[in-house]
């Protein structure tokens, strides 16, 4: 396989293909949580990506002392991934089961040298980890994506034809093929050109309308996990709409830190340690349009 094939099938993707954009939107929607929060006092042996990591696609995750690694060392601290097990008469979880590649797997009681840290305050009663909201973004975003890279290629070939046989419509395809794929081509034997109908095609979806749906996608992401950025807006916004839109957002990222630092506090009281979540307010994206990219209309009323 040549150098350029091997880019091709690692690079270059069928621009129907939806589950490659959903796989980069996860990651990049899943980075922009992680780099939202900071964890403080951490010691040696407890991860800060494997945590949120975690509270990210289970919506909980273990912390617990004096494991077994499988050499026979004991481990002093460590994160886990695991499940809830053992019911209270509040259906609340009373034990966990965990593992992990270098750990001898095994049953803790929750409160004994082991707990639960959430990102909810719903706890145990929460079924909908973050993950489940960045796959609902990430999949309208693929989506998205898909049509605009269909769009751009349609831009390539503005007509659609009608061949009389097998041998000359197979012979547009080849022509079609070369076209879309940025090549030129030629039609050289006179017959097709007589026995080819052009046929009406529906004008190409709206390249500027994709992307500002896109846009609008990302912001209402952004606004479920509590992230303000400046993104262009048509209609200008009055001091009151900003007020409550911040007040509104305020409090979705304080549902999340508030939750992790709920079960900190048991976690700091157990172990003796220092964990606290905060809200990392020097977040950069890039998704973020910046302030000075800013049109003039997009300026707020300050009477």
């Amino acid at each position: 396989m040549s150098s350029s094939e091997k880019i091709k099938n690692n690079i270059i993707y069928n621009t129907a293909d939806v589950a490659t954009g959903f796989f980069y939107w996860q990651n990049k929607l899943k980075e922009v949580i992680y780099h939202a929060i900071n964890i403080e006092g951490l010691i040696d042996n407890l991860d800060k990506e494997f945590l949120l990591d975690t509270l990210i696609i289970d919506g909980y995750c273990i912390l617990l002392d004096n494991f077994d690694f499988l050499n026979g060392d004991i481990g002093n601290l460590g994160f886990f991934r695991g499940g809830l097990t053992g019911v209270n008469m509040y259906l609340k979880p009373t034990k966990v089961t965990y593992t992990a590649p270098t750990v001898k797997g095994a049953t803790r009681d929750i409160g004994k040298g082991c707990e639960v840290i959430y990102t909810s305050p719903l706890k145990y009663y929460n079924k909908q980890p973050l993950i489940k909201l960045i796959n609902r973004y990430a999949r309208q975003l693929a989506d998205i994506d898909s049509s605009i890279n269909i769009a751009v290629v349609n831009t390539r070939l503005t007509d659609n034809f009608s061949a009389s046989d097998t041998a000359i419509a197979e012979s547009l395809k080849t022509y079609i093929k070369e076209v879309r794929a940025g090549r030129f081509a030629v039609i050289t034997d006179t017959p097709i050109f007589e026995n080819v109908k052009k046929l009406p095609q529906s004008s190409p979806a709206n390249l500027n309308s994709l992307y500002e749906l896109r846009d609008y996608l990302l912001k209402a992401f952004y606004r479920e996990i509590g992230l303000n950025l400046a993104f262009n807006k048509k209609e200008r916004l009055i001091t009151d709409e900003l007020t409550g839109d911040d007040q509104l957002l305020k409090f979705n990222i304080d549902t999340i830190i508030d939750s992790i630092n709920e079960s900190f506090k048991i976690c700091n009281a157990t172990f003796g340690l220092n964990l606290k979540a905060t809200f990392n307010y020097n977040i950069t994206s890039d998704f973020e349009e910046k302030s000075d990219n800013k049109k003039k209309g997009d300026e707020v009323d300050e009477g």
